[in-house]
């Protein structure tokens, strides 16, 4: 799923429509294959370049601060993927079931199929830095010297992402996780 912007100036205000990339109330669930952490946040800094005090977001009311909303947005998800880190070190080791109720545990359980979609996508990110692995399922924290990314093992997660039956409306994930 491709999140696009656009600024513009309709009646003299200074207004960013954002679509789904960002809403009001949630963060966007980002979803692997299509979805990438590093993309989403790299795009959510592209934004501050355009000059807009509003946001009107593809979901919910026009949000005033408009470069506050994306500053809280960038946060919540770097704090996110903190908690992510912090999680696999306690844990030294997990699926994305065990690791999913652990990293969200904020979020109201029915929501976490939702949120083991966006943690996929922070490990994924994480897996590219060389700051995780990822064998058969298990993940685990990659030792400082060993950080090297792993293309092939990439690869093989996004072909089985991409695979993955959904079984839900797209529209709907707004409402999910963060």
């Amino acid at each position: 799923m491709r999140r696009t912007a656009c600024a513009t100036s309709w009646s003299g205000e200074q207004l960013l429509i954002t679509g789904d990339h960002v809403l009001e109330g949630v963060s966007p669930v980002i979803l692997p294959p299509d979805g990438n952490m590093a993309d989403y946040l790299n795009s959510i800094d592209k934004l501050f370049a355009y000059d807009f005090e509003r946001i009107a977001p593809g979901h919910g009311d026009l949000m005033d601060r408009g470069k506050d909303v994306l500053r809280a947005l960038r946060a919540h998800r770097l704090a996110r993927e903190a908690k992510v880190l912090s999680s696999m070190a306690r844990l030294t080791e997990a699926t994305l079931d065990t690791l999913t109720p652990v990293v969200y545990d904020d979020v109201p359980a029915d929501r976490h199929q939702w949120a083991r979609l966006t943690l996929e996508a922070h490990l994924i990110k994480l897996l590219r830095e060389g700051r995780v692995r990822e064998l058969n399922g298990i993940w685990r924290l990659r030792p400082p010297d060993q950080a090297e990314g792993a293309p092939c093992r990439i690869a093989a997660l996004v072909e089985r992402a991409a695979r993955r039956p959904l079984g839900i409306a797209r529209h709907h994930l707004a409402a999910a996780a963060g």
